[in-house]
């Protein structure tokens, strides 16, 4: 159920308050995720493999309770899911950013013909200051041309940002690609970091 938590009855309160003293609470980490399957899969089912790892890497956060919490000025809230925010192709080698309504259940090949339609439909390259405001939001973003090992966003510093950022690169000859994700260290801890790639590497080799 979304809404405030009570934060007095939070696990987590000691850990996000310490680390909410530093004026850089924030880290990344890179790892490899074999996503061959998932690729066969895409080109079997003629699904656009970009927006089956949108799906996979949204499926696999929403489903690690840890990633549901956001810190905001007036408390700790827990959202029901998350949003994909992700960066599409545009005209003149620009890129356009697209917030896509997250739909709980719904199938890869469903969510993969939904966010292509609705990434084509947007005819602007922004989203609007209201519609970035959300704190519901997963940054999403891939560098096709790249296999990588480390990569960080650009960010306004704001201790309380709680959006985690995910990029991958190139699927290389091994059948593996590159995923960083930068968290806020408030709310995410190395082990969730762990159960969030276990779950991604479960939705990769399917």
């Amino acid at each position: 159920m979304s809404g405030y938590i009570d934060e007095s009855a939070w696990p987590r309160k000691a850990l996000a308050d310490f680390f909410g003293q530093m004026s850089f609470p924030f880290y990344s980490l890179c790892s490899r995720v074999k996503a061959d399957a998932l690729y066969r899969r895409a080109k079997a089912e003629g699904l656009p493999f970009y927006m089956c790892m949108i799906y996979a890497v949204m499926s696999a956060l929403n489903e690690n309770e840890a990633f549901l919490y956001k810190i905001r000025a007036d408390g700790v809230y827990r959202h029901d899911y998350l949003w994909p925010s992700f960066t599409d192709a545009a005209e003149n080698d620009l890129f356009k950013i697209v917030n896509l309504p997250w739909q709980p259940g719904e199938s890869m090949a469903d969510f993969c013909r939904r966010a292509r339609a609705f990434a084509d439909a947007q005819d602007f390259l922004l989203p609007s200051a209201e519609s970035e405001a959300r704190d519901d939001l997963v940054y999403l973003s891939c560098l096709p041309w790249l296999d990588f090992t480390a990569l960080t966003n650009e960010r306004n510093v704001e201790i309380n940002d709680s959006l985690p950022r995910v990029s991958w690169g190139r699927l290389t000859e091994d059948g593996s690609l590159a995923v960083s994700i930068e968290v806020n260290h408030r709310l995410i801890d190395g082990r969730h970091l762990a159960g969030f790639f276990a779950s991604l590497s479960s939705f990769t080799s399917r």
